[in-house]
């Protein structure tokens, strides 16, 4: 029954070369993921909550000036965001990236938050979102999807990736911030991007005169336990 929904973001079954790049490359990029009104409704309901948390005082921002913006509990936040996860699309990629042998369930939602860089917004270090403790396990962890309401590039303060890094198995070294061999993510605005979340990336300087918007999606694989997560942040 699933599988016959209709998706109402234009895209339904994965096809095997974008599972196949995901699982190589670490990362996947699929245009026109958002319908043009889809993507309209979904940047201003985007704008209006972060302004809101602004005006009441409770956005949290970050950075050494404090410009960039994280939302998070989506889910709590606005029905345009829960929306999203209805996708049969996404559901069906990653039922198949998470696939294993298992009586329960393959992954599950494990955060949905927004990210604003605004113009001079900086960028971030070199990371990985699968954060547990060494040795890393080579086992999919965690999967991120990315809904990008503006365009992604290096002039926007767009993702920077280091392909086929996930396959390393463990974290950038602080130098490795700085001469890694990477590129920047060209996605523009209302596009899916999926990645490993052991692939080392970051978001970069936003150098346009407009905010870059984000909705991002974590996805992690049933055993996964958050305790990793906040070891990792502690």
């Amino acid at each position: 029954l699933f599988k016959n929904q209709s998706d109402l973001y234009s895209r339904k079954k994965p096809k095997k070369k974008d599972i196949d790049s995901f699982r190589d490359e670490g990362f996947v990029i699929i245009d026109s993921f958002l319908k043009e009104k889809q993507l309209v409704d979904l940047r201003i309901c985007l704008e209006n909550t972060a302004e809101r948390e602004r005006k009441a005082g409770e956005a949290y921002l970050y950075g050494k000036e404090g410009k960039n913006q994280r939302i998070y509990n989506l889910l709590a936040k606005d029905k345009c965001f829960r929306d999203l996860l209805d996708s049969v699309y996404l559901n069906a990629f990653m039922n198949s990236v998470f696939d294993r042998p298992t009586y329960h369930e393959k992954y599950g939602l494990s955060s949905m938050a927004a990210h604003v860089i605004p113009p001079g917004g900086e960028a971030m270090p070199l990371h990985i979102d699968s954060a547990v403790p060494d040795p890393i396990p080579n086992w999919m962890i965690r999967v991120i999807a990315v809904i990008t309401l503006s365009d992604f590039n290096k002039n926007t303060g767009g993702t920077f990736v280091v392909p086929r890094s996930h396959k390393l198995l463990r974290r950038p070294k602080s130098k490795e911030d700085h001469d890694s061999e990477g590129i920047y993510l060209d996605a523009k605005a209302g596009s899916l991007v999926i990645w490993d979340g052991l692939i080392w990336h970051k978001s970069t300087q936003n150098s346009s005169n407009a905010n870059r918007l984000g909705i991002i999606i974590s996805y992690a694989a049933s055993f996964f336990k958050e305790k990793f997560w906040l070891w990792a942040l502690s």
